[in-house]
């Protein structure tokens, strides 16, 4: 799959409902180089939406390795 194709499938899951997959979608985008002004952005929803603890913590090491 090149990386068009999953940039593509990236973006749509990075707007998706649960914040599970939406953190995986984030640390894949990172890897890849890609989408990183929006991935800021979703980290930074889901630190200031979810009452999960372990979700907030995780979008908050996604944000510290920008």
């Amino acid at each position: 799959m090149e990386q068009n194709d999953c940039s593509d499938i990236l973006c749509d899951l990075l707007e998706y409902k649960d914040d599970r997959v939406r953190l995986n979608a984030v640390f894949l985008c990172l890897q890849m180089n890609i989408h990183r002004e929006k991935v800021g952005q979703i980290a930074r929803e889901i630190i200031e939406g979810s009452s999960d603890p372990t979700i907030v913590f995780t979008a908050k090491t996604a944000l510290q390795s920008m």
